[in-house]
């Protein structure tokens, strides 16, 4: 009977039968004694020996195993009437919601998320986000619909700011010649690891 860890999975087996695993994949007997305080995920097998990863492995082995990034809900805004007509040439406030700074700290991964139905008659209707009135966060050209609902999903391409704001959804009809959105809903998402 033998102890034994595989050279590439680095599997250890206790008390196995030797001649079961053969050389070239195992090594029988390894000493680790050199080991006793590292976790098995910084082995590596060096030849017929197991040692300990150096720094720069041991980050490769932490960065592989890291958690994939996943999304954090901070604040929302929804338009729950039927319907909101935008009229005349000048920007039309549609949404807002109002962050604290409880909600994020220094965050550079905030992004706003905007989702819902528009419909437009002609090229040239946009959509906003604003921060306090003054930062833009992100404009959207809508496409024309000819007049049908159609389904947006558009994110922010700047991050929002750290502390209290006001994040307002604005729209303009511009040279489309109508333009209505319905159900549409302004969220705030920290992406994060």
């Amino acid at each position: 009977m033998a102890n034994v860890i595989n050279r590439t999975t680095k599997q250890y087996l206790l008390s196995v039968n030797t001649p079961d695993f053969p050389v070239e994949d195992w090594i029988i007997n390894p000493d680790l004694s050199a080991l006793e305080s590292v976790p098995q995920k910084y082995w590596k097998v060096v030849g017929d020996t197991v040692v300990e990863m150096d720094q720069a492995e041991k980050d490769a082995v932490d960065a592989a195993l890291a958690p994939q990034v996943q999304v954090r809900f901070h604040g929302s805004s929804t338009i729950v009437q039927g319907q909101m007509n935008v009229v005349g040439g000048d920007w039309t406030s549609v949404g807002g919601v109002v962050t604290t700074p409880s909600f994020f700290a220094p965050v550079a991964s905030l992004k706003s998320r905007i989702i819902g139905s528009y419909k437009t008659a002609g090229l040239g209707a946009e959509i906003r986000l604003m921060e306090d009135g003054t930062k833009e966060l992100g404009l959207f050209a809508l496409p024309d619909s000819a007049g049908a609902w159609a389904q947006m999903q558009w994110f922010s391409s700047t991050p929002g700011s750290e502390g209290t704001h006001e994040y307002t959804l604005d729209m303009k009809l511009g040279t489309a010649t109508s333009v209505s959105v319905r159900y549409v809903s302004m969220s705030l998402l920290e992406f994060y690891v």
